[in-house]
């Protein structure tokens, strides 16, 4: 089995930015790879954010939560579905998304910054074999 989520990237500029300050955002794929469904290990992988600003800015990242909810999000593979998370700390704490409930944001500062978002997969015994995605908007607000 193939799991992974795809972060979709959007860009929005705060009110008040100078026209000509244009950050980028950029990611790089979570993939949770071939996992055995008869481990019973969960699974993690990572994944980077990089922001590029011309000048040094204040901003911050914001998810959103994809398939399924910030609880618990999903991957589907056309009917079946897979439970997974997205977290802002290797030690699975701080459920990245849109600062609500009990989601968390990523802060930085800077002109060039890396952030590691960490996947994380309970395992998932009676998953049916398939290529499993889903689509995350990541918003970078400065």
């Amino acid at each position: 089995m193939s799991f992974s989520v795809r972060i979709l990237l959007s860009l929005f500029a705060g009110l008040g930015a100078p026209l000509s300050l244009a950050c980028t955002l950029s990611a790089t794929p979570i993939a949770f790879g071939s996992v055995n469904p008869l481990d019973e290990a969960p699974t993690d992988t990572v994944g980077t954010l990089t922001v590029t600003c011309p000048e040094p800015v204040s901003y911050t990242l914001s998810a959103t939560s994809g398939q399924g909810g910030y609880t618990q999000r999903q991957m589907t593979f056309g009917d079946h579905e897979l439970a997974y998370n997205l977290y802002i700390d290797s030690e699975f704490l701080f459920v990245f998304g849109d600062g609500t409930g009990d989601t968390r944001v990523i802060s930085g500062e800077g002109t060039n910054s890396e952030h590691v978002v960490h996947g994380w997969m309970p395992s998932q015994p009676t998953a049916i074999p398939g290529v499993y995605s889903d689509d995350i908007v990541v918003t970078l607000s400065y």
